[in-house]
């Protein structure tokens, strides 16, 4: 028999995923789903009342050991705590929980260490407080290749961090689009960047396309801020950043290429192994450019490749490249 709930548990943080996957796994350790029904209630704190709370946290439970009380929304946009009579109550009641009683409160958002609200849970015994907040950077990556292991699959680091860039911090749509990327290998391989980039292409390629956008109409100051904008997403550095732009660069020389020999978008996207609508955008951002101009641009880029693996500055050599196609 799993070990009880404890009486009072806090989640919070702006992960709704994983505040609601540890609601999913407190219900499973309550026992068999049809007895878990009708012996746990959901309240929203911006509209209950304290006496129809009270009334449910002190109600035995049927079948199962514990009754499972949720009470949602307990602070404000800003991380203060909800003004209202309900919240103040359970606040103080928290003490006495009963034990039959596994009472969760769930504040989906940023709390300082000081909160009010921690301080009370805090001071509960054998409660548990839960800060699921987002995972950033190498955090983010991390949990992709976990989450892939826990449904039977595997990302290679590469895949992740495509991923993680994509998808940016939206865990939930992270998760949708692991599962997807998992089926798509069948599980019987790694997810790499490339699968990512062929199933995965709208935010994958947002930002890159509008540093090439900036780049091919030599607007520097809107292409330097695109560059920011990529350095900001999770999982990114100035490498990675500039094997994208790499990337982007032979896709439109190539197009180039197919559409000089008379190409259309059908034949582009075969040839270059890219999904229709991704096609469509390189075709139109490599028409901006001539054959001549994209081998130079290419030539300079595997040129700074070599300079960037010698041990040249990545973030200076990114900088250079910007103002030198920009000029």
């Amino acid at each position: 028999m799993p070990d009880p709930l404890p009486s009072v548990t806090l989640f919070y943080g702006e992960d709704d995923l994983a505040i609601s996957e540890s609601l999913s796994e407190y219900k499973t350790r309550l026992g068999p789903s049809e007895n878990v029904l009708i012996n746990s209630s959901e309240f929203d704190a911006r509209h209950a009342s304290s006496g129809e709370v009270r009334t449910i946290l002190d109600t035995m439970p049927f079948l199962t050991t514990q009754r499972l009380v949720v009470i949602t929304n307990l602070i404000t946009r800003t991380g203060g705590l909800l003004d209202r009579v309900v919240v103040s109550d359970v606040l103080e009641y928290l003490p006495s929980v009963p034990e039959f009683t596994a009472l969760v409160l769930v504040a989906p958002g940023k709390l300082s260490a000081n909160s009010r609200l921690i301080k009370a849970v805090r001071a509960v015994k054998g409660a548990t407080i839960k800060n699921l907040a987002l995972p950033k950077g190498g955090e983010l990556v991390s949990w992709i290749q976990n989450r892939a292991q826990t449904q039977g699959g595997e990302f290679s680091i590469e895949g992740a961090h495509a991923l993680a860039t994509a998808a940016g911090e939206e865990t939930r749509l992270i998760a949708n689009e692991i599962d997807k990327l998992l089926a798509y290998a069948e599980w019987s391989r790694p997810v790499h960047g490339e699968d990512v980039e062929r199933l995965t292409p709208a935010a994958s390629h947002a930002n890159i396309f509008k540093l090439v956008d900036a780049l091919g109409q030599r607007q520097g100051r809107v292409a330097m801020t695109e560059l920011r904008h990529l350095l900001d997403q999770p999982g990114q550095d100035p490498f990675s950043i500039f094997a994208m732009i790499v990337r982007q660069f032979r896709l439109l020389l190539l197009a180039r290429e197919l559409q000089d020999q008379g190409a259309r978008i059908p034949e582009i996207a075969t040839g270059l192994r890219l999904q229709p609508f991704v096609a469509e955008k390189i075709a139109s951002q490599a028409r901006r450019y001539r054959i001549d101009q994209l081998e130079r641009i290419y030539t300079r880029l595997l040129e700074l490749d070599i300079a960037m693996k010698s041990g040249a500055d990545q973030l200076v050599t990114l900088d250079t490249l910007i103002a030198g196609l920009t000029a």
